[in-house]
């Protein structure tokens, strides 16, 4: 199973610069490449594929690639692998839509994602994610203890959020002035 990925993996990699290498090991390399592919089904390799790949997302990476060794014996191998340049979520998205580089993301849910993408529905954050923390300047405190009501907080300050964060909407559809950012 380890051969599969790594055979997969040298096919994918970018060309090596071979000049510095004989002949002999060139000609020796390719016949023992081509056993190795024959001996190998690259298409019974699961290919995950994600483009969330700072610290944030480790946990959700760790346990996605445990869930698939626990089902090696049942389901086969997999290669989980990031993708190859680093983009926003948006881009991400719509890697991940178009079925170009990405079948895998970590997201919060939503409606509109639900019905883009098939969701799996298990709460690998316990709710945890559903718990928001506001978050103020010092300097600002003073401001906000004189803030009694939901109206008095959308007259007098704007919300920074994550464009792409599934909560922009629910702010947004509120009323409650939001400034998001392209990442």
């Amino acid at each position: 199973m380890l051969l599969k990925a790594l055979v997969y993996s040298l096919l994918q990699s970018p060309k090596k610069d071979m000049t510095n290498v004989t002949n002999i090991t060139k000609c020796s390399f390719i016949p023992l490449l081509t056993l190795m592919l024959l001996a190998v089904p690259v298409s019974a390799i699961t290919e995950l594929n994600y483009f969330q790949t700072d610290s944030r997302y480790e946990y959700h990476i760790e346990l996605l690639a445990l869930a698939m060794e626990k089902t090696l014996n049942q389901d086969g191998p997999y290669l989980l692998a990031p993708y190859v340049r680093e983009v926003t979520q948006l881009r991400g998205l719509q890697q991940l839509d178009k079925n170009l580089g990405v079948n895998i993301a970590f997201l919060a849910a939503s409606q509109k994602r639900e019905k883009r993408f098939l969701p799996v529905k298990i709460p690998i954050l316990r709710g945890i994610l559903g718990y928001r923390v506001f978050l103020i300047r010092e300097l600002s405190a003073a401001k906000f203890e004189k803030v009694n009501s939901i109206s008095q907080l959308k007259e007098s300050f704007v919300a920074g959020f994550g464009s792409h964060w599934a909560d922009m909407e629910i702010l947004t559809s509120n009323d409650i002035p939001v400034v998001g950012n392209v990442k």
